[in-house]
């Protein structure tokens, strides 16, 4: 018997025959990737708030007759391939099939008893000359068939159910398999759209080059998670349990449910709520918000109202005082401040969020990226205080004035997230207790009280690819990643010197994004600092120029701006759209003159390969390919990747992609060289940092590793 998907769903589900248990035990044994198929098909089918396939699109495939074919052994070889491979591509998709087989084997792995008084009901529904009046049921084939055949009146429309018995129970229980059968009956009948592969365009004048995706990881984490030592703490983790809900009536008693706060928008009121205080400590603090198409900074004491958005820009702490007695610092990171810089999180630069109404709350804050710091300065009591991010609600209370908590959220797009389907990016939060004690609410019913700074059950993380929300977690110590102490390396001070100059540049007078502009004339630290506050206001066109430009000198800049603008489109599908729409051939790409077929590889070169192309000698050979065309975006990026891609490789061949045509054709030869003789891809590969740029102050970047 072959090891397939079919089989291991019959295996786990116990549908086998004993011989056939025992060859795919041994078979499974063996393989590692059936263990890890296995753990994954067991993953997606707990899984909380998994979707489902859409009814419709282009891509759809199978429909149920082809899915029930496929779990009754009929189809073909071919599109038993194909339809596998789109289950181990998508969870949505394997969790569906698991969850139909495990459905049918429970309802159709044994056939009904009927008992012997239903079956004389039905003899007696029949009227006319074919009527027997004096026929009579067969006797029960089994003691559980008597059992039920001396059973009266409705009891014996149980049809020899198990619960002829239980009371309430047996009627509980039929109807949910029935409503659970009609609902996998529904989800079945959405075709099983196929996972859109990835087209890499060549150029505008040649066949695009398909790559072929390799089965995603299940829970794949983000390269650079932002606290290294979450998962190596000791100590028990402090789960909590859901409280009761409200909702539910107790006997002589009506109670109100609990409102959802999932579902409660947001107020679109605009007031004012408190005020702008500058950073703690006097160091440098630059906030801005939004005014019509421009961006401005906010002077010291300036008064913040709901419905703005605010943004601290990357490396300046801000702090918002609001009238409540709640402090909210927002925390603008640089990685450089990570000690040392390859070690931060290269997934956090600016902090933005959005201050709503809510009479019910201290503080109702709408985060959208970012590092924050929350802290109660009222002068008794707790602070409650509301956190929307993503499609979820939590509330937070700091019990006593003192109690502080810190929170980081990002998002970014992995190279198993399929980014040209429309697939969101992975999302991730982490909340931490620092200060006093605290509790926290998810989804209105799970209440975690109790929570203290480490040494304690101190912090939550929550992700939108894996199972939700997970702690509280006990730590030793604070993470170091929500320090707020600036570390004294080299590439820090230089970036402490830039952070002063720009604030000083920064004035109401002038626009934003052309003081930042100007402080590129400034030095290393200042040119980085300045980039990364452009994608802070959105200021792509000219982050596009920077990676446009052909001096050789500017590489740095160049590097920076795509460790910028894959930042900037991981905030959501809608900001690749932006970038460029390959539907409506519009967006900044196009707006900057570049052809279409240019824009198009512009923006699959801002996403990563998958592990499958990854491991493709065509997938350099198009790298190489890329480094000699004509626009030096895209022989940046392509250098980018290809640097990335040989890590921990010696020897080889240097490139600029601001050199000469003749020199950049002599470097490809020798890449190419690499790729005939079997050295590319690597045979081992190494660990490949999330992007970051070339350190601040550190001059020209090596062109070669």
């Amino acid at each position: 018997m072959r090891l397939t998907l079919r089989t291991l769903l019959a295996y786990l589900d116990d549908t086998l025959e004993p011989s056939e248990i025992k060859q795919i035990g041994q078979k499974v044994a063996e393989s590692e990737t059936a263990q890890k198929l296995i753990e994954k098909i067991k993953q997606v089918t707990r899984r909380r708030r998994l979707t489902t396939p859409p009814l419709t699109g282009p891509g759809v495939k199978f429909d149920p007759n082809t899915v029930a074919e496929y779990l009754d052994n009929e189809l073909s070889a071919d599109q038993v391939a194909e339809l596998e491979k789109l289950c181990l591509e998508s969870d949505v998709h394997l969790a569906e099939v698991a969850a139909c087989h495990q459905i049918l084997t429970l309802v159709l792995g044994e056939p009904p008893l009927i008992p012997p008084t239903a079956k004389e009901r039905m003899y007696g529904l029949v009227q006319g000359r074919e009527a027997i009046p004096t026929r009579k049921a067969p006797a029960a084939a089994s003691s559980s068939d008597a059992l039920v055949a001396e059973t009266e009146g409705d009891e014996a429309l149980l049809f020899g159910s198990p619960f002829s018995k239980a009371g309430w129970m047996r009627w509980v229980i039929p109807a949910a398999v029935l409503l659970l059968i009609v609902g996998l009956g529904a989800a079945v009948w959405q075709a099983l759209p196929s996972r859109p592969e990835r087209k890499l365009v060549a150029s505008n004048n040649e066949k695009p080059e398909t790559k072929t995706e390799s089965t995603k990881d299940a829970g794949k984490q983000l390269d650079t998670p932002p606290i290294e030592k979450i998962e190596k703490t000791e100590g028990p983790q402090d789960t909590g349990k859901p409280v009761e809900n409200p909702a539910a009536e107790k006997p002589g008693e009506k109670t109100e449910p609990k409102p959802d706060g999932r579902t409660e928008k947001p107020s679109e009121l605009k007031k004012v709520a408190g005020s702008y205080n500058g950073a703690p400590n006097n160091e440098p603090s630059v906030l801005v918000r939004r005014e019509g198409s421009t961006w401005r900074r906010l002077i010291l004491g300036s008064p913040v109202s709901t419905t703005e958005t605010l943004v601290s820009l990357p490396g300046y702490p801000s702090e918002l005082r609001l009238n409540s007695g709640v402090r909210v610092q927002l925390w603008g990171n640089v990685q450089e401040f990570a000690d040392p810089p390859e070690a931060g999180n290269p997934f956090m630069l600016e902090s933005a969020l959005t201050l709503y109404d809510n009479p019910a709350f201290d503080a109702d804050l709408g985060l959208d990226r970012g590092r924050f710091f929350l802290s109660n300065h009222k002068d008794k009591g707790p602070a409650r205080i509301r956190l929307r991010f993503h499609r979820e609600v939590w509330d937070l209370t700091l019990d006593e004035p003192g109690s502080e908590a810190a929170i980081d959220y990002f998002k970014a797009y992995t190279r198993d997230i399929d980014y040209a389907g429309g697939e969101e990016p992975r999302a991730e939060l982490y909340l931490c207790i620092i200060q006093g004690t605290a509790g926290v609410t998810i989804d209105s019913y799970h209440e975690y009280p109790n929570l203290k700074e480490p040494p304690g059950p101190a912090i939550f993380s929550w992700d939108n690819k894996g199972s939700g929300a997970r702690g509280p977690v006990r730590l030793d110590k604070r993470p170091p990643a929500f320090t707020k102490d600036v570390p004294m390396t080299p590439q820090a001070k230089a970036m402490r010197v830039a952070l002063q100059e720009l604030s000083m540049q920064l004035t109401q007078k002038k626009a934003l994004d052309v003081a930042l502009l100007e402080g590129r004339e400034k030095g290393p630290a200042a040119r980085t600092l300045s980039i990364y506050s452009l994608s802070a206001i959105d200021a792509v066109p000219q982050l596009l120029d920077i990676l446009s430009d052909e001096d050789p000198a500017h590489g740095p800049d160049r590097q920076t701006a795509i460790f910028t603008l894959r930042r900037w489109i991981s905030r959501g599908p809608e900001q690749g759209k932006l970038l460029f729409d390959p539907e409506a051939k519009k967006g900044f790409l196009i707006d900057k003159r570049f052809r279409t077929s240019e824009a198009q590889i512009i923006y699959d070169l801002l996403h990563d390969f998958t592990d499958g192309q990854r491991r493709q000698p065509e997938t350099y050979q198009l790298l190489v390919r890329y480094m000699q065309e004509e626009k030096i975006t895209i022989r940046e990026l392509a250098y980018w990747h290809l640097v990335r891609l040989t890590i921990g490789m010696k020897d080889l061949p240097a490139y600029n992609p601001a050199w000469g045509p003749s020199e950049r054709e002599a470097a490809c030869n020798d890449w190419r060289k690499l790729i005939a003789e079997g050295k590319l891809p690597p045979a081992e590969r190494p660990p490949v940092p999330a992007g970051g740029p070339p350190p601040a102050g550190g001059g020209q970047r090596p062109m070669s590793p």
